[in-house]
């Protein structure tokens, strides 16, 4: 799965625009796969750092075990 965080902080789902509470329920059903899908996360250098960390609250809440920060070098501020 692919989280994507737009330079105008969109998030997206495997290229589908959600909003924060979509994304719950999304990791939810991850959450409870018996075999967890890996979850990778990718923000645009120009992004929010608070909807990055939004996001990352969202998969801890929801228990997600196998999630992957891509290309955290490029977080903006």
């Amino acid at each position: 799965i692919q989280i994507d965080i737009s330079r105008q902080d969109v998030i997206s789902w495997n290229g589908q625009p959600v909003t924060l509470a979509e994304l719950d329920r999304l990791m939810l059903r991850v959450a409870q796969e018996t075999v967890q899908t890996e979850v990778h996360v990718r923000a645009d250098a120009k992004s929010r750092y608070a909807l990055f960390a939004a996001v990352l609250a969202s998969s801890r809440r929801a228990g997600v075990g196998k999630l992957a920060v891509m290309g955290n070098e490029s977080l903006g501020g």
